[in-house]
């Protein structure tokens, strides 16, 4: 599998580590290391999309969970990431 470092976006960049990255039912998922049975979940995008990918990396947008209102339904907040490749 492909290693990338992942860097948030907004509100100022912010380097998360290195792990993988998929792409399943219309969500984007980061996981830790090389994604084995117990690796952490780094971060999940919701509706991701590509904006670009160039020979250092991919750049996403999406949305991703940032607590629930007062009826206890899940809140999304805009949100970038560049994961760009381990050599």
């Amino acid at each position: 599998m492909i290693q990338y470092n992942l860097f948030l976006q907004q509100p100022k960049q912010k380097e998360l580590g290195v792990g993988v990255l998929t792409i399943h039912d219309n969500a984007a998922y980061f996981f830790e290391g090389k994604a084995e049975a117990n690796a952490k979940m780094l971060g999940r995008l919701r509706n991701p999309e590509v904006t670009f990918i160039n020979s250092r990396g991919i750049l996403l947008k999406g949305y991703e969970p940032d607590g629930v209102d007062k009826a206890s339904r899940e809140r999304f907040k805009y949100q970038e990431w560049y994961c760009t490749f381990v050599a």
